[in-house]
């Protein structure tokens, strides 16, 4: 499994991504479902995503603050996708550009919950709605910009956008997941 010094300088290497990997305010973090527990939580993120065919490479960035328990509210995340995801020659297959923004929405919840910043100590997608624009070309690295815009007791408002190099949106997804008292 590649630490954050392997991920960042891999990352770093994409003229783009170098930039945001530069800012000095910027926290890099390997997204939870990646980040090596030891059961089989993650199972679909860690081995069957987690190859050089797939998504070899993921890292999660945010601003850091001052109280590390204070809510982190907009993540980015940098994804390398490879031709092991296509559903058609040399394009991601929109099941798989929908399990990537879902599981990146995913990411800043485990990440605050990490943090302490939300109340339930888990939470499960309710709805998760999807608006594809431009095809996802395959080998490509992309950015998911996630945003949590609403916290209404147990209930999250989350949306994330899939970007390519240049600020494109490629994909947009908007996602309502309800706080649980254990995991599913």
């Amino acid at each position: 499994m590649p630490t954050i010094i392997d991920l960042k300088k891999s990352f770093a290497s994409v003229p783009w991504c170098s930039e945001l990997l530069s800012n000095p305010d910027v926290e890099a973090c390997i997204p939870p479902c990646r980040a090596g527990e030891k059961d089989t939580t993650y199972e679909l993120w860690e081995r069957t995503l987690n190859t050089s065919n797939t998504i070899p490479e993921f890292l999660a960035l945010y601003t850091r603050t001052e109280n590390p328990n204070s809510r982190i509210h907009d993540i980015k995340l940098l994804a390398n996708l490879n031709n092991g995801l296509d559903g058609f020659p040399g394009v991601c297959h929109g099941g798989m550009v929908a399990t990537l923004l879902d599981e990146s929405m995913v990411s800043l919840i485990l990440i605050n919950i990490r943090r302490g910043a939300l109340a339930c100590p888990w939470y499960g997608t309710v709805s998760l709605n999807m608006s594809f624009q431009k095809p996802v070309k395959t080998p490509t690295t992309v950015l998911v910009a996630v945003s949590l815009d609403k916290v209404e007791g147990r209930k999250l408002l989350i949306t994330a956008t899939l970007q390519d190099g240049s600020g494109k949106a490629l994909a947009k997804s908007s996602a309502v997941f309800i706080g649980l008292d254990g995991k599913l």
